[in-house]
Parts: structure tokens; sequence; C-alpha cells
């Protein structure tokens, strides 16, 4: 088998044309190459894939087996490159009628979702926001698989692929409440004093239900 390398990936498109009209003259108007040149293009296609591609009968040229298993899977090859070289459309905010889906904690849906949303409807009023609650695999599988846009809400600490896009978002304080009637903690709660104190521990939906402070005392 010779490499793709040493492979003239024009031939795809020419193989499409040939298996498609199953006639030499109509291909070759089909790409615009002269007869002759379809013709030459087609002995190297059977060259390389070590078949005939096209077989003469009483009822003219037909593909053989070998050619009309490869159809499909070329024209989707020759419909992702296509997809993949075409121009990206502009994004217009005020014209948009895209739906994004974002992973978000429900701390981002209650602080920041009402006045994102209030903005959108000024700028881009056309515009669908889909709000699902961030899970584990959010920032890996859904959004390298593009079932998410964008994940708000993950821990700095947490690895990502290279290839994902991280912005920091915000910078919070930790801090640790207690209720006015605890003559037990004053203005300030040593880690001592701490550890000592029964405590809540707050956890948050995206699988670790352990608390960092913990983990590190």
């Amino acid at each position: 088998m010779k490499s793709l390398r040493q492979f003239d990936l024009n031939l795809l498109i020419i193989f499409e044309a040939l298996i498609s009209e199953c006639h030499v003259s109509r291909a070759a108007e089909k790409v615009f190459l002269s007869q002759s040149a379809m013709s030459h293009a087609l002995n190297r296609l059977r060259q390389y894939l070590n078949d005939p591609l096209l077989v003469r009968t009483e009822n003219g040229l037909q593909p053989t087996p070998r050619a009309l298993e490869m159809l499909p899977e070329i024209r989707k090859a020759l419909q992702l490159i296509e997809r993949t070289l075409k121009p990206t459309e502009l994004f217009t905010a005020n014209t948009s009628q895209r739906t994004f889906s974002i992973a978000s904690t429900d701390y981002f849906e209650s602080v920041v979702f009402p006045d994102l949303v209030s903005h959108l409807q000024t700028i881009a009023p056309h515009v669908r926001l889909q709000i699902e609650m961030i899970s584990e695999d959010a920032s890996s599988s859904k959004l390298e698989n593009r079932e998410v846009d964008l994940v708000v809400g993950m821990d700095a600490s947490k690895k990502i692929p290279a290839h994902l896009i991280a912005e920091h978002w915000i910078t919070e304080q930790l801090v640790c409440l207690a209720g006015v009637a605890n003559t037990e903690v004053g203005k300030n709660l040593s880690i001592q004093e701490y550890i000592n104190l029964p405590h809540a521990v707050f956890s948050d939906l995206t699988g670790d239900h352990s608390s960092s402070i913990d983990n590190w005392l």
C-alpha cells in the first residue's frame, strides 16, 4: 500500500466524477478537464488502487464492486474538506439566532445570568441561551464534542486539554460563617479552633464532595 503522501488528492474529485457518471467524457466536463486528461487520471487511479474501477460492459462503463464501496466514503471525505475550507461566517450579534449552550454553577446562574440576559436582550435579541448544571465531564467530553459552548465555574486547579481555551473569570476568598450566638468563635478563627469545632462543608455538583480545606488539613 502506497503512502497517502504519494497520492494526489485531486484524484478524489476525479474518482467521484468518474464513478458517478460512468462516462469519461461526461466526467471530464463535470470537473473541467479534457477527455485525454481524464483518461490519464483514470489510469493513475487504477494503478494506485490496483483495481480497474470502471469496466466496459454491453451497457457501457460500469463501476467495480470496490469502486461502489469507495464512492460514499469518498463523497463524505470531499464534503468534510469542503466544509473545513469554507470561509467562517461572521457572527453578527444583533441578527444572530444562534443558541449557545452553557454549563455553569448555580452561583453563575443566580449572580451573573440575570444581568447577562438583560444585556443580551439589548445587543443580541434573537440569541438564545441554554443553561445546564456543570458536571464532572462538562469541561472535557462535552466541551470537546461541542455539546456545550462554554463552561463557567471550573476550578482553576483543574487540568484541561491544551487545545481548549481557558480564561480567568473570577477570584473569590473563602470565608467561614458562624452564627452570631456562637460564643466559641470570635473575630478570628485559628486553624486548631476550626478543626476542633463541628462544621458544615459546602460541596459543589462537580462530583467532588470533599472540601479543599479539609483535604489540606
